[in-house]
């Protein structure tokens, strides 16, 4: 019995940390239609290029 609870939060817990993913550098983060992570790792920002497509881009402004 305690196994099949240990397995069942398990199991509801990797559903919320696969859903909390960032969006990788210079990758996308959102859009219409999008439905991958709309958040970027830390030190980057999801900017609207067009309506349909958003890019993790860098705070500082420049390459890193």
């Amino acid at each position: 019995m305690k196994v099949l609870i240990i397995a069942a939060v398990l199991s509801v817990f990797s559903v919320f940390t696969s859903s909390a993913q960032f969006a990788q550098p210079y990758s996308q983060c959102g859009g219409i239609g999008w439905t991958g992570p709309t958040v970027c790792v830390p030190g980057w920002a999801c900017i609207v290029i067009n309506p349909f497509y958003h890019q993790c881009l860098p705070l500082s402004g420049g390459v890193e």
